[in-house]
């Protein structure tokens, strides 16, 4: 009899082992199991300042943006985010990561708690697959139905901007001793197209004018003229993703300049009246966006033809994304 009680309580001591190993297995599994966020939505993840998170993405990594707060750290390396809360990182504070990577963005909802243990210090960025088309919807006839295929192309738009700005200019021919110098007035039209997350074209289209007449000194006598240009110009800007970003401005542009200067019968004109030329274009551009606005204001040089001129300007751009315009 007593070799029988001890029989069932070594079985009932297996068990009761069985049980708090099975139990200690899954909660491990639960904290080492890493959690995955797709693109296709923001996510929530807990930090704690005693844990360091490590977010994985599948693709090189560009850029990083923490809204929110200032008590949280962010290292980046090629595919690889090492978030870090500062001590004042305390419930319930929450911040916003916002992860740029070479085809794909993710957005992901820092949230501080209390314990620790609550913590996955691994996170993977993965890639959502596209949704798929029920049949029904692919046998509808009306095309307006599937606004969705244009999705891909709707984050990077473009963008129309009314531009004007003011400067001035610096001009000479091989027939002057120096530079005359002037103010300009600048009005015309912008075209932005984002290619990239990080780079941004855009086709400035405008007439400059000089705002007082330049005095150019000739053997027979002086030259007072004001001059007119049209002109375009290509430019490629690097960007930042948030509302506001500072970029460099570099391009290439062509112009037209109308001498507009009065003649009298057998005056010879001190610039030729109707001739073409190239500059480049250096600067930089400070952008805010304001829900579907648009504001910019560019500091830009540009030097070259079709005389010897320099400029400097600064212009001004109000504009709006294509949902602005009800379209």
């Amino acid at each position: 009899m007593r070799g029988e009680r001890e029989r069932v309580g070594r079985v009932h001591a297996l068990r009761a082992c069985l049980a708090l190993w099975t139990l200690a297995a899954l909660t491990l599994a639960s904290r080492t199991h890493a959690q995955k966020i797709p693109n296709s939505n923001p996510d929530t993840v807990r930090i704690h300042p005693e844990r360091r998170l490590t977010l994985k993405a599948p693709e090189k990594l560009y850029s990083h943006d923490v809204t929110g707060s200032d008590d949280v750290v962010v290292l980046q390396n090629e595919n690889t985010l090492y978030v870090q809360a500062t001590i004042a990182f305390l419930p319930p504070m929450v911040a916003v990561l916002h992860v740029i990577g070479d085809s794909h963005e993710w957005t992901v909802i820092l949230k501080a708690v209390a314990n620790q243990d609550d913590v996955r210090e691994t996170i993977e960025l993965v890639v959502a697959p596209p949704p798929e088309l029920a049949p029904a919807a692919v046998a509808l006839p009306e095309p307006k139905a599937q606004p969705a295929v244009q999705a891909a192309d709707d984050s990077y738009p473009i963008t129309w901007s009314a531009l004007t700005g003011r400067g001035y200019l610096w001009l000479a021919t091989s027939k002057d001793p120096g530079y005359v110098r002037a103010s300009q007035t600048t009005l015309g039209v912008r075209i932005s197209k984002r290619v990239h997350a990080l780079l941004t074209t855009t086709l400035d289209l405008h007439v400059t004018w000089a705002d007082e007449h330049l005095l150019l000194e000739r053997p027979d006598r002086d030259h007072s003229l004001r001059p007119l240009w049209l002109q375009g110009a290509l430019h490629l800007r690097l960007k930042q993703r948030g509302r506001m970003s500072i970029a460099p401005i570099v391009g290439l542009g062509a112009r037209v300049r109308e001498a507009g200067e009065l003649l009298d019968l057998r005056e010879t004109p001190a610039l030729d009246g109707l001739t073409g030329g190239a500059f480049a274009v250096l600067g930089v551009g400070l952008e805010r966006r304001f829900g579907d606005g648009i504001f910019g204001v560019d500091v830009v040089g540009e030097a070259g033809g079709p005389d010897e001129q320099w400029s400097l300007s600064v212009l001004f751009t109000l504009g709006c994304l294509p949902k602005c315009e009800g379209g």
